[in-house]
């Protein structure tokens, strides 16, 4: 059926406009025209970044083949480029409205800066607009003008989608780089999203394929399809240079180090020591251990764990900066070396596969339930800093935070769409509860079908409002409460003003502090305060700033930010410790008591509230200030520890002294030393919340050291201080670690290279 135009057009009207004033062309300006009313309503298209690029970059993707074939039907010229040009040109002139439109919404609708990602606008839509207009064509070329070359245009975009996915799939990446559909990032939750150098060198690669379409498409338009597609195939290796691309062989050319024991191999930087190695296969294999007897399922699973030496090797290699991920079906956990704490959540999702089967190694089909993936992930690490997950949980409710799980694991973009913070503590508490209340066989034929009520005999529902029951028991201090409140403060991304905008000034305003320009990491904190002044710690962090740095406006920098209406007590508790700490360096005892008594009342995090206590200590000795200021102020410098350990010599009695510096030693890797330290400040004696994390560092130590005996000692005396839930979990993480290492390493049998 031949293409009509709306409107006939005189002889002197050119291919582009009979493409514009076709039904075709028509139609696209109405996907593109709806396109743009749909961004009003969902923040993060409403700017001009990567989200609104990547939307156009499929649209008109997927737009190009009815397009170049109703410019083909109409053209007034002979020869397939000219409707390769006017098809081209018709959604770049689509694409720019929509941009426009978008640049000045932000600036005359919001406060958001329009240009602060606008490069993935030149980078993403436009290339697609010219190769998909070319490839259009050469579709039409080949099914010869019929509605066959519109087909044929489909299964080119799904071939080139599958070829895009397939890496991300079967290799350790999580971005996706396409010539034809963009780029995918990789996971959600990294929010200062930036072009890498990756994309830039990948669409050059592009401009160069565009070029190869239009030589083919001029000289062999029948054969332009075919050639492309052999050229994207033989371009492959490429990509692994250009970083658009990655492969197992490509992060161990990366980071250079294999260790392998019993099924469990570590990817390590080359440049550890064999002990480091040694201490981090360890740490995996009981991380496996723990997290196998909670699932009850094999011990021995196949597991990869690549240790990154920084986020930003990890986000060039993986696609993740700030977000260490695993894939269960390929049993690779993408981390780094100084972030073990992530390491057991990990572990979870790459043993649960087990439980999932499937695809993706999580549940039968295509159906994700990622709300019950991460729950149990969490559920099963169990993490407890402060509090304990149903502590937080029931601390949510106390501060009218709460989301029930049956509003939040109902659907993976109910899970997606909440506060990351606030849907991890959920879920890992509730799966806790079923956990606790319904066994692992049980939970394990959930996690597989995604059927509460066929699985559990429940529906969501049901479940979720026993768990609410349960939470009533759970006590909440007042401390608690304040705490949950800032906790899980923070709004999801796609709700937050400028999120994009805001992450990426709050890294650049730490790079400014470490490159030593306070003042100007200050203006960016300030920019970022001004965006979202519903969360203070962007006004915090530029006060520590100024105040660091003794820089002028640090005092106009405190009142703005005891003047936020979203200042609260956990803030001014903090302030209150900072306050103490001038009162008592200006001599003034009683206001520094007051003042840091205050800030304890008020609840601060465990080592903010040990520091107050340490000064609470400190108070009557006055040659003490200078070299706690000069640690606490210091960020643990060498000039820091010099200092304690001169006061220390001065003050043998005074046990906080042999306290830090043993948790300094411990930092820095210096265990003999640190224990030593350690265990002269144990024997001096100290109140029970610095005994108590003495004695836990101590025990890793030894652990680390393998003195099993002395670790099992520090455990028993740790067991016998009546502490906190959370703490009380930490301990027991300690007598598990032991019980593990024990069976693992009865001979200490040391690890070997595949």
């Amino acid at each position: 059926m031949k293409e009509t135009p709306i409107f006939v057009a005189g002889d002197r009207s050119t291919d582009f406009e009979q493409l514009a004033r076709s039904r075709a062309g028509a139609l696209a300006f109405l996907a593109f025209l709806a396109l743009g009313a749909i961004a009003l309503f969902v923040p993060l298209l409403q700017l001009p970044g990567y989200e609104l690029a990547e939307a156009l970059t499929l649209l008109g993707a997927v737009l190009a083949g009815p397009l170049a074939l109703a410019a083909s039907r109409g053209a007034r010229s002979p020869g397939p480029l000219p409707a390769a040009w006017a098809t081209g040109l018709w959604l770049t002139v689509l694409t720019l409205g929509v941009v426009a439109l978008a640049i000045l919404r932000a600036t005359f609708g919001s406060h958001c800066d329009p240009f602060a990602n606008l490069v993935f606008l030149v980078l993403l839509p436009l290339p697609t607009c010219w190769l998909a207009a070319l490839l259009g064509a050469g579709c039409v070329s080949l099914g010869k003008r019929t509605n066959a070359s519109v087909w044929l245009y489909g299964g080119l975009v799904l071939a080139l989608l599958l070829h895009g996915a397939w890496p991300a799939y079967a290799g350790p990446q999580a971005f996706g780089y396409d010539h034809l559909l963009g780029y995918v990032p990789g996971p959600l939750y990294d929010e200062n999203l930036t072009a890498p150098h990756a994309l830039w060198l990948f669409r050059g690669l592009t401009l160069a394929l565009i070029c190869v379409a239009v030589l083919l498409l001029a000289v062999v338009p029948k054969l332009t399809v075919p050639l492309f597609a052999l050229a994207v195939w033989l371009t492959g290796p490429l990509e692994h240079r250009l970083g658009s691309r990655s492969s197992v062989a490509d992060l161990d050319r990366a980071l250079g180090a294999v260790r392998s024991l019993d099924g469990l191999t570590i990817h390590a930087p080359r440049e550890l020591s064999d002990a480091k190695l040694e201490s981090l296969l360890r740490a995996a294999l009981v991380a496996r251990a723990q997290v196998a007897q909670a699932l009850e399922v094999p011990e021995q699973s196949r597991v990869d764990v690549f240790l990154h030496r920084s986020s930003a090797e990890k986000a060039a290699l993986t696609g993740a900066g700030q977000t260490h991920f695993t894939k269960p079906w390929r049993s690779q956990i993408q981390t780094e070396v100084d972030a073990p704490q992530v390491l057991r959540h990990e572990m979870v999702h790459a043993l649960a596969a087990a439980w999932g089967k499937g695809l993706f190694g999580i549940g039968e089909g295509l159906d994700l339930h990622i709300g019950l993936v991460e729950g149990l992930a969490e559920a099963v690490d169990n993490p407890a800093d402060r509090y304990t997950l149903q502590e937080w949980s029931a601390g949510l409710r106390a501060a009218h935070l709460w989301l029930a799980p049956k509003d939040l694991l109902d659907t993976s973009a109910h899970f997606y769409g909440a506060p990351q913070g606030k849907a991890y503590t959920v879920a890992g508490a509730f799966v806790q509860f079923l956990l606790a209340t319904q066994g692992a066989k049980k939970l394990a034929a959930l996690y597989r079908s995604g059927d509460w009520q066929r699985s559990l005999g429940q529906g969501l529902p049901a479940l979720s409002e026993a768990f609410e029951v349960a939470l009533g028991a759970v006590s909440v201090s007042p401390q608690l409460q304040r705490a949950a409140a800032e906790r899980f403060r923070q709004r999801p991304l796609f709700a937050r003003p400028c999120g994009r905008e805001v992450a990426g000034l709050v890294d650049a305003a730490h790079l400014a502090s470490q490159a030593g320009q306070p003042l100007e990491a200050a203006r960016l904190l300030a920019r970022c305060a001004a965006l979202d002044p519903s969360d203070p710690k962007y006004l915090e962090a530029r006060w520590q700033t100024l105040r660091e740095a003794k820089a002028q406006g640090a005092s106009q920098a405190l009142a703005d930010l005891l003047a936020s209406p979203a200042a609260d007590d956990a803030l001014r508790a903090r302030v209150a410790l900072q306050r103490g700490g001038v009162a008592l360096a200006a001599g003034v005892l009683a206001e520094a008591r007051a003042d840091f008594e205050e800030a304890r009342a008020l609840g601060l995090d465990p080592p903010l509230d040990r520091a107050a206590q340490i000064w609470l200590l400190a108070l009557g000795t006055t040659d003490l200030t200078e070299p706690l200021h000069r640690y606490f102020e210091g960020a643990h410098s060498d000039l820091g520890l010099l200092g304690l350990d001169e006061a220390s010599a001065a003050h043998p009695d005074f046990a906080p002294l042999p306290y830090l510096l043993g948790l300094s030693l411990a930092a820095r890797d210096e265990p003999v030393w640190a224990l030593r330290e350690l265990g002269r400040a144990l024997a001096l004696g100290l109140p029970p919340d610095l005994a108590a994390q003495a004695l836990r560092v101590q025990t890793n130590l030894e652990l680390d050291l393998q003195e099993r005996e002395a670790a099992r000692r520090s455990l028993i005396e740790l067991r016998a201080l009546p502490r906190p839930a959370a703490e009380q979990r930490q301990a027991e993480d300690l007598d598990s670690r032991l019980a593990i290492e024990a069976r693992l390493f009865p001979t200490a049998a040391p690890a070997t290279a595949p």
